[in-house]
């Protein structure tokens, strides 16, 4: 087994090969001495959860002999209804994407409007969905001749897109933003997802505003946000604003970088993490500063646009800056998920479950969520940096009077996204498409 540290997962997993370095805190232990059959990897979570779960005080009585499957005693064994977080899963997938971005698919992914409409919310680029010519905003009508109602009623996701392999086609039926139904034929191949999906710079009010949308914080996104975000400072841009609308978290070392690269004059004497432990494990708790970096931003504020899929090491960026630059914050209320995982790879699969808390550098805490100064709905239907997106239309009216503009929408919004247990045991809204 390798044990990593992962800060505020919630729908994302990093790598975690053995021997693998992280650029962020992290601590490894040696393989469990384990045949990897069935009861021994029972026996290996049953043991694990009762020393380094977080509320492992909570941990219900169990004899692990009786399930067939460590997800089974995991589902069992975690402390409902606060953990909705800790899982198992592949292994190899594990360390495909968070290693390298990668991962077999045709690159988009899917959510439910408010009319119950299943929309494209984003598509990869060089991917075969974008070089098919499918955008954000297109209604999903049919997959391999299934309409969408049927594979909702008879729960069908897990298995309507076919094996998750390269090479394998997929059949689809897609209504554009004109109306038109239009046929494809896409072919799953071993992909590279960028996590900035979109960015630009433009001026609205006399001001350059540098915006780009962050999917993931996965090992790749450095080299990424490295570049775009230099292009900002070369850009002289004077407002950011940071699109984290679906992104559900990762590497908290990745969210450090970030943080730090946004406003570089913050202090390396001030936390940009706090991490507490289990009353068994408080000698692994921890005190992250802030990076020290002389390349990066200095603005006195940033916009960051939020649903309720921004969680994690999302979360982690919005409480660790707040108490040192003016955070502006658009949208619905993030997830609430305060806590952090150690990646355990035991046998062929990983084990992430939650053991540590993390506030920021004065302790703030924030397991309802963070709420918006400004509410806003996301609509699927306009393509990213439209200002008629709502959530743009009140950054852009917080920079012209301070104030947010009257809205119907609700803090709390509207989460239409496949549910993560169609996707397999990688809890990922694009994984497999």
């Amino acid at each position: 087994m390798s044990l990593k540290r992962l800060p505020l997962l919630a729908t994302a997993l990093l790598l975690s090969a053995c021997g693998s370095t992280d650029s962020g805190p992290a601590t490894y232990y040696g393989n469990p001495a384990i045949s990897c059959t069935l009861m021994e990897k029972l026996a290996y979570l049953y043991d694990v959860m009762h020393e380094s779960y977080y509320w492992y005080q909570h941990l219900p009585t169990a004899n692990y002999r009786n399930f067939s499957s460590t997800t089974a005693l995991l589902d069992y064994m975690r402390y409902d209804p606060i953990d909705q977080w800790s899982f198992i899963e592949d292994r190899a997938e594990s360390e495909a994407w968070y290693g390298d971005s990668a991962y077999i698919g045709v690159g988009y992914s899917t959510q439910f409007d408010s009319d119950g409409k299943l929309r494209l919310r984003f598509v990869y680029p060089d991917t075969p969905a974008s070089r098919a010519g499918l955008e954000r905003g297109f209604e999903l009508v049919e997959v391999n001749g299934v309409d969408i109602d049927t594979i909702v009623d008879q729960d069908l996701w897990e298995t309507i897109y076919g094996e998750r392999a390269a090479g394998v086609s997929v059949q689809l039926r897609l209504r554009d933003r004109s109306g038109t139904l239009r046929a494809y034929t896409l072919t799953k191949q071993a992909l590279y997802a960028n996590p900035i999906l979109y960015s630009t710079t433009y001026f609205h009010a006399g001001r350059k505003i540098g915006y780009f949308v962050f999917d993931a914080f996965t090992d790749p996104a450095i080299d990424e946000l490295y570049w775009l975000l230099s292009d900002f400072a070369d850009a002289d841009v004077d407002e950011v604003v940071l699109d984290l609308r679906y992104n559900g978290g990762g590497l908290g070392s990745v969210a450090r970088y970030l943080a730090s690269n946004l406003q570089r004059r913050i202090s390396t004497s001030m936390a940009f993490e706090v991490t507490t432990h289990n009353d068994k494990k408080r000698y692994l708790d921890e005190r992250t500063p802030f990076l020290d970096n002389e390349t990066g931003l200095d603005i006195p504020r940033i916009f960051v646009l939020t649903t309720g899929e921004t969680c994690s090491a999302s979360e982690m960026v919005i409480n660790g800056l707040k108490p040192f630059l003016d955070v502006v914050q658009i949208g619905e209320t993030t997830c609430g998920k305060p806590y952090g995982m150690y990646l355990r790879d035991f046998c062929d699969q990983t084990l992430a479950m939650v053991e540590f808390a993390v506030t920021n550098h004065y302790g703030d805490f924030a397991p309802d969520g963070h709420t918006p100064q400004c509410a806003a709905n996301d609509d699927l239907s306009l393509p990213f940096g439209d200002t008629a997106d709502p959530m743009l239309a009140q950054v852009h009216a917080w920079i012209d009077q301070g104030t947010c503009l009257a809205t119907s929408a609700s803090a709390r919004g509207h989460n239409g996204a496949i549910p993560s247990d169609h996707l397999g045991p990688i809890v990922r809204e694009h994984d497999g498409w």
